[in-house]
C-alpha cells in the first residue's frame, strides 16, 4: 500500500460543531497512519504529521506574557485571545510549508509561539539510495464555523501548490451537547481550564454555523468531505481505511481558481486598500514608537554608567529593527486586505486598535524586541 499524497504538503480543516467528534477522528487517523508503518509499501515515504489543536493553542497563546500585556492595553477580551490565536496557527501553517521549521528560529520571528514540529513522524516502506521522500500532512482541529476562517488556509494552499480538504463533520447539534456533557465528566477528555463549552454555547455556533458544502462557494465546495454520520463510525479503525482513501482523492484535487475577470481591483478598491493599509501602518507605527521608547528608557536606566554615544547606538540599532520588521508585516496586512475584499466583509465598524492584525503583530513585535535586545 501506498500513502497516495500527490502534493508534498497537505492541509486538512476539521469542520464541524463542539463535541461532533472532531479530535477524536483526528486521533484515530493518526493511529491508522502509524499502523500503516508496519504494513508493506511498494515505495519509501516519510510522513510528517503536525496535529494543532485550537484548545490547546489557545491555552499557550494566553498564558504568554507579551500577549497579555497587549491585551490590557486594547480589550482584554476572551475574543481578542481567539483572533491572536487563530493569527497565530496562520502563520504557524504557512511557516511549516516555507520549510521553516527544518531550520534555526529565524532572526526576525514570524510566530509568537516557538515554530511547531511534527507531533509524528511515519518511515513508510524501505529507505532507498535516492533519499527520503517526505510528505506533510496538518491537521487543524478547530470549529471554523465560518467561511472566513476556513478561507486563509485555502489561500495559503492555493499560494503553496499544496492539498487543501475541509472534513466537515455534520452531527445533530443535540447529540454534540448531549456529549459535550459527557466528555467534561471523563478525566481523559478534559477541556483546558481556559476554554469552557456549555450547550448555550454549541446553540449560538449552530445559528451562526456556515457550512463548507455550498455549492455555490466552489473554493471550498470542491474540497469538501461531509460526513453525516453521526454515530461517528469512521472513528471506527475498520472503517478509517475507506475513509483515509477518500481524504486522499480530496486532497488530491485541484484547487478552485476563480476566473482572472473576477478578481481584478477596480481603481476604487485599491484605493480604498491602500487608505485601509496606510492607516493600519501608521496606527502600528505610532504603537512600536511607543514599546521603543519605554524599552530605551528602561535600558538606559540599566546602564547610566555607559557613554552617551554607546545609548546612541542603541537607540539606532533598535529604530533600525523597528522599520524593518514593519516593512515585514506589510506583506500580511495587504494579504489580510485583499482576503477580506474577496470574501466582501464588511469590517467598518472594527476599530485599528481592536484589529487582530494590529494586536497580533504589536504583541510579536515586543516579543522580537525583547529577545534581540535582552530585555
Amino acid at each position: 500500500m501506498n500513502i497516495g499524497l500527490s502534493h508534498d504538503s497537505n492541509v486538512i480543516l476539521l469542520c464541524g460543531l463542539p463535541a461532533s467528534g472532531k479530535s477524536n477522528l483526528c486521533k484515530t487517523l493518526i493511529e491508522y497512519l502509524t499502523k500503516l508503518s508496519s504494513t508493506p509499501q511498494s515505495t519509501y515515504c516519510r510522513l510528517d504529521i503536525w496535529y494543532l489543536e485550537f484548545d490547546s493553542i489557545y491555552n499557550e497563546v494566553k498564558t504568554t506574557q507579551d500577549i497579555a500585556s497587549v491585551d490590557q492595553d486594547t480589550s482584554g477580551s476572551t475574543t481578542t485571545y481567539w483572533k491572536m490565536t487563530r493569527q497565530e496557527i496562520i502563520n504557524q501553517v504557512q511557516s511549516i510549508l516555507k520549510n521553516e521549521h527544518l531550520g534555526e528560529e529565524p532572526t526576525m520571528r514570524t510566530t509568537i509561539l516557538p515554530l511547531f514540529k511534527p507531533t509524528n513522524t511515519i518511515q513508510l516502506g524501505v529507505p532507498s539510495p535516492d533519499g527520503v521522500r517526505s510528505k506533510r500532512l496538518i491537521l487543524l482541529d478547530d470549529n471554523f464555523h465560518l467561511k472566513s476562517m476556513r478561507y486563509p488556509y485555502y489561500r495559503i494552499c492555493r499560494d503553496f501548490n499544496s492539498g487543501f480538504g475541509v472534513i466537515y463533520i455534520n452531527r445533530d447539534v443535540d447529540d454534540c451537547k448531549v456529549y459535550n456533557i459527557e466528555r467534561e465528566k471523563r478525566d481523559d477528555l478534559k477541556l483546558l481550564p481556559l476554554i469552557k463549552v456549555t450547550g448555550e454555547t454549541i446553540d449560538k455556533m449552530n445559528r451562526e454555523f456556515e457550512p463548507p458544502n455550498n455549492p455555490n462557494i466552489k473554493w471550498e465546495f470542491n474540497n469538501t468531505l461531509t460526513n453525516n454520520n453521526n454515530n461517528n463510525n469512521n472513528n471506527n479503525l475498520d472503517r478509517i481505511e475507506s475513509f483515509w482513501n477518500e481524504i486522499v482523492d480530496l486532497l488530491n484535487k485541484q484547487l478552485f481558481v476563480a476566473p482572472s475577470d473576477t478578481i481584478v481591483d477596480t481603481q476604487q478598491r485599491q484605493q480604498d486598500r491602500q487608505v485601509c493599509e496606510n492607516n493600519l501602518i501608521h496606527q502600528l507605527d505610532i504603537a512600536t514608537r511607543s514599546v521603543v521608547g519605554t524599552l530605551l528608557s528602561d535600558l538606559f536606566k540599566k546602564t547610566t554608567n555607559i557613554k552617551n554615544n554607546n545609548n546612541s547606538i542603541i537607540t539606532k540599532e533598535v529604530s533600525n529593527y523597528k522599520k524593518s520588521f514593519l516593512q515585514f508585516v506589510v506583506n500580511d496586512l495587504r494579504k489580510f486586505q485583499q482576503q477580506q475584499e474577496e470574501e466582501e466583509e464588511d469590517n467598518s465598524s472594527t476599530t485599528i486598535k481592536s484589529n487582530p492584525l494590529f494586536i497580533y503583530y504589536l504583541s510579536l513585535f515586543k516579543l522580537n524586541l525583547n529577545n534581540k535586545f535582552g530585555c
